[in-house]
């Protein structure tokens, strides 16, 4: 539902941002004609006065011309916003799915190292629980072996320990 809410906000910028654009063109053509019809006055005005005639420049075709351009450039602008709005949700949707995939295999991962971590510790107690049930001497017999096997015990420590009274 978030997901939804947060993709229907952004809908609704971008729908503003377009009527923006569109609007600003709009008034930007509505105040270039207005300038025009102030200017070509001015210059006939001017030719009145017995001054050039320069009313020509501002001809209804150069402001067709200019029209055409401002409709172009913002509708290029328009289509520009959505492809990059497109782009940007298309790179959010494949970044969310790996970061799903990441997570649900970090969580797998985790999930297998306690498990061992509890086998482990069932083993060691089972050993713990044996060990407390062996007599002083076994117990004593069984830490030694287990310390030969690892090689912790030196020449001279064994030595000592086989000439003491058991």
């Amino acid at each position: 539902m978030h997901e939804f809410e947060t993709q229907n906000q952004r809908q609704q910028t971008i729908n503003l941002a377009e009527i923006f654009l569109q609007q600003g063109a709009r008034l930007l053509e509505t105040q270039a004609a207005a300038a025009r019809a102030v200017m070509r006055t001015q210059a006939r005005s001017f030719a009145a006065l017995g001054g050039p005639d320069l009313s020509a420049l501002y001809a209804d075709e150069n402001e067709r011309r200019f029209s055409e351009l401002l409709k172009t450039s913002t509708d290029q602008a328009v289509s520009l916003m959505r492809q990059t709005n497109e782009t940007v949700r298309q790179f959010q949707q494949v970044l969310s799915q790996l970061v799903s995939q990441q997570t649900t295999q970090l969580t797998q991962h985790l999930r297998t190292a306690a498990e061992d971590i509890g086998q482990r510790t069932q083993q060691v107690e089972q050993q713990v629980r044996e060990a407390s049930n062996q007599t002083p001497q076994q117990a004593r017999n069984a830490v030694e072996q287990a310390l030969q096997g690892s090689g912790a015990i030196s020449g001279t420590e064994e030595r000592a320990r086989s000439k003491r009274p058991a």
